[in-house]
């Protein structure tokens, strides 16, 4: 029985790192929105613990049911052994809400990806323009390479 209350104990460990997740992951989208990258880098180290946290618990739960000789992908076997402690409503209700929860936090976390990388793009742009590199390289009138610089030589001393 002490190996069901286990088990029972880290699917309810691993329903609340989901919904933490979560809460970092709505943490991550507001300090883009307020491009705060001291937040951005604080959030990401937390994110990395926190997906490894999670990694971690989900592979310690699949080394326990199989321990009792139960197939995790096995929904009647799963339900049957939570019924069995009178914990039905972790699985029916519970774990599938954390499921969509992590759904959530998958297109959240893609979103966050794409927002970084659109302003990873503005900075480097602007460094170009500041910097006064070549935007692109494209054939000139001779055949040959041409730098197209942005920066304007206005003169010497």
């Amino acid at each position: 029985m002490t190996r069901k209350i286990d088990i029972i104990s880290i699917t309810r460990d691993i329903i609340a790192a989901i919904h933490q997740f979560k809460g970092l992951l709505i943490e991550e989208a507001n300090a883009l929105v307020q491009t705060d990258k001291t937040a951005l880098l604080e959030i990401a180290e937390r994110k990395i613990r926190y997906a490894d946290h999670l990694d971690q618990l989900v592979k310690t739960r699949a080394k326990m049911f199989s321990s009792l000789g139960i197939d995790e992908s096995d929904d009647d076997a799963v339900k049957s052994l939570f019924n069995d402690c009178g914990q039905v409503h972790l699985i029916d209700r519970d774990w599938h809400s954390a499921m969509t929860t992590l759904q959530e936090c998958e297109t959240m976390n893609s979103r966050a990806g794409v927002d970084i990388q659109v302003q990873s793009h503005y900075v480097r742009r602007g460094l170009e323009v500041l910097g006064g590199k070549p935007l692109h390289r494209s054939y000139g009138a001779n055949g040959y390479y041409e730098d197209e610089g942005l920066a304007t030589n206005l003169g010497t001393a």
